[in-house]
C-alpha cells in the first residue's frame, strides 16, 4: 500500500494533525510575578519581537504593528528581562539564542547588537552557538543582511511563503515572488544557506500548483532548510478538502525527501521541517527534541521552560515595558510541572522530533519508560505510528504523518481536557495576573 493511501485509509484520518501542541503541561497558572523567582539553568533563549510593518492575516502568533518608539522602549525593556533573568540563572553555555516574532528583521542592526551584546555580557555562549532570526523579506536587502552576519547572526530564516503571486495575494502577504527570490539570494550570497518557509492548501491552490512550487524550491540551490506548512484558516470550508491536502503532503514529502533533505522534525501543526545534512536548526532541536533543553522565553508573548516551571509572559506591550521598568519579571503564567506531567512532556514534546531516545529517560527520572508508558507505547504499536527498541521510539513513515495525534496519545487525563492555550486564554491570564500584583500591592500597603 503506498503512503498516501495508507494515510487516507488510516482510521485516525479524519482527526488527523487536530492537536496542535506548543507546550506542556497546557496549564496556565496566573502568578503574582513580583513575588516570582525562577531559578533556570538554561541551555537556549527565545527572544519574542512583536512588531511587524504589517500585518498578515494567515499568521496566529502575537504581533502588533511596528512603531518606532513602541520598538525603542521594546529594546530598552528586553535587556532588563536579560538581566533580571541572568541573576536567576545558572547553566551551561547557551546553545541557541532565537529571534521569533512578528518579525525580528524590523529591528535594525544596532538593536540587534544591543540586544546580543546584553546576553553575551550575562550568558557564556557556547562555540557553535547558533543565533537566528526570522525575517521578512523585504528587509532582507543586502546591507541590513550583511550587518547581520557581521554581529554574529549566523541563520537566517525567511517567510517566502510561496514563488506564486496569486497565491501570496490570496494569503495576504506583504511581498511578492521576486522579492523573496531577491532575498533568497541576497541571504545566500551573505550567509551561503537560508532556511524558508512554505505555505500550501490555499484557497483554490491545486495539486499541480503546489508540485510546481516545490520545484521551484528545489531549483534553487542555497535553501538548505524548508519548514512546510499546512494553512489552517477560520474557515476551512474555502481552502482545498483534506483529502487534497493529504496529497499535498505527501508530495512535497516524497519529492523533497527524494532530493536529499531529510525530514528531522515536525514542530507545529501541520508542519514538516526538512534540512540539508547538518543544517538542523538548534532551537527546533533542542526545544522539542528529548531529553529536551531547559530556555528562557523573552518578549511579549514568549513561551520558555525554566526551573521546571512552563514560563508564558503577557501578550501586551504596555504591561511588558512596565513590569520590567519596575524591576519585575514580566511573567502572566508559570505552571510547574509534577512527577508525572514531567515524563510526558519528555514524550509529547519529543515525538514532534521523530525519534525519542529511552535510556536518557530512565536516566532522569529512575523509570523505565517501556513500563511507565506501556498502555501508550502499545496504543502506538496497534496504530502504526511507531516502532520502539531498546533504545529508540521511531515515528513510522505513516505516524511522521501524524505527529500530533502522537505527541497527544501521551496527555494525562487532566490536560487532555485543557484546550491548547491560545491568545484569549492567554489574555485572561494576563488580567488575572495583573490582579493579583494588585492585590499584593494593596496588602503590603495596609
Amino acid at each position: 500500500m503506498s503512503l498516501l493511501h495508507a494515510l487516507l485509509d488510516h482510521p485516525s484520518f479524519a482527526r488527523r494533525e487536530s492537536d496542535y501542541i506548543r507546550w506542556y503541561p497546557k496549564s496556565l497558572t496566573p502568578v503574582n510575578p513580583a513575588a516570582l523567582a525562577l531559578p533556570a539553568k538554561p541551555q537556549g533563549i527565545y527572544v519574542h519581537v512583536p512588531f511587524c510593518d504589517q500585518l498578515c492575516r494567515f499568521c496566529p502568533f502575537n504581533k502588533r504593528q511596528t512603531d518606532r518608539q513602541d520598538v525603542a522602549a521594546y529594546v530598552s525593556a528586553l535587556i532588563r528581562e536579560i538581566e533580571l533573568y541572568a541573576a536567576l540563572s545558572d547553566g551551561p553555555p547557551l546553545e541557541f539564542i532565537y529571534f521569533g516574532g512578528g518579525t525580528p528583521s524590523v529591528l535594525s542592526a544596532p538593536m540587534l547588537q544591543s540586544i546580543i551584546s546584553a546576553i553575551q555580557r550575562h550568558f557564556a555562549l557556547a562555540p557553535n552557538v547558533e543565533i537566528s532570526a526570522e525575517c521578512h523579506p523585504t528587509h532582507l536587502v543586502y546591507d541590513w543582511v550583511r550587518a547581520a552576519h557581521d554581529i554574529g547572526i549566523n541563520r537566517i530564516s525567511s517567510g517566502i511563503q510561496s514563488f506564486d503571486d496569486t497565491t501570496l495575494a490570496t494569503l495576504g502577504a506583504q511581498h511578492t515572488a521576486e522579492q523573496g527570490l531577491r532575498a533568497i539570494e541576497t541571504v545566500g550570497n551573505v550567509f551561503g544557506s537560508i532556511a524558508i518557509d512554505l505555505l500550501f492548501r490555499s484557497a483554490g491552490q491545486t495539486l499541480e500548483h503546489w508540485a510546481s512550487q516545490v520545484e521551484r524550491t528545489l531549483s534553487i540551490g542555497c535553501i538548505d532548510h524548508i519548514s512546510m506548512y499546512s494553512l489552517i484558516a477560520k474557515d476551512p470550508d474555502t481552502l482545498p478538502p483534506p483529502e487534497m491536502e493529504a496529497e499535498m503532503t505527501v508530495l512535497a514529502y516524497q519529492r523533497f525527501v527524494g532530493a536529499g533533505f531529510e525530514h528531522y522534525a515536525s514542530c507545529a501543526s501541520g508542519g514538516f521541517d526538512f534540512a540539508r545534512t547538518g543544517r538542523r536548526c538548534t532551537y527546533e532541536a533542542r526545544h522539542w527534541g528529548a531529553p529536551q533543553a531547559e530556555f528562557l522565553g523573552l518578549g511579549p508573548g514568549a513561551l520558555g521552560f525554566a526551573g521546571g516551571h512552563t514560563t508564558v509572559n503577557g501578550l501586551g506591550l504596555s504591561r511588558y515595558v512596565n513590569e520590567l521598568g519596575v524591576g519585575s519579571l514580566p511573567l502572566v503564567s508559570a505552571t510547574q510541572a509534577n512527577a508525572d506531567e514531567l515524563r510526558r512532556r519528555y514524550f509529547v514534546l519529543g515525538v514532534k522530533t521523530l525519534d525519542v531516545p529511552l535510556a536518557p529517560f530512565e536516566q532522569q527520572f529512575g523509570d523505565d519508560p517501556c513500563v511507565y508508558f506501556a498502555r501508550e507505547f502499545a496504543m502506538l504499536l496497534e496504530l502504526g505510528f511507531a516502532t520502539i527498541s531498546n533504545t529508540y521510539l521511531l515515528l513510522t513513515p505513516l505516524g511522521r504523518l501524524f505527529v500530533d495525534s502522537v505527541s497527544a496519545v501521551f496527555f494525562s487525563d487532566t490536560e487532555r481536557a485543557v484546550p491548547h492555550p491560545e491568545e484569549p486564554e492567554i489574555r485572561r491570564a494576563e488580567v488575572a495576573a495583573t490582579k493579583r500584583r494588585q492585590q499584593a500591592i494593596a496588602t503590603a500597603h495596609g
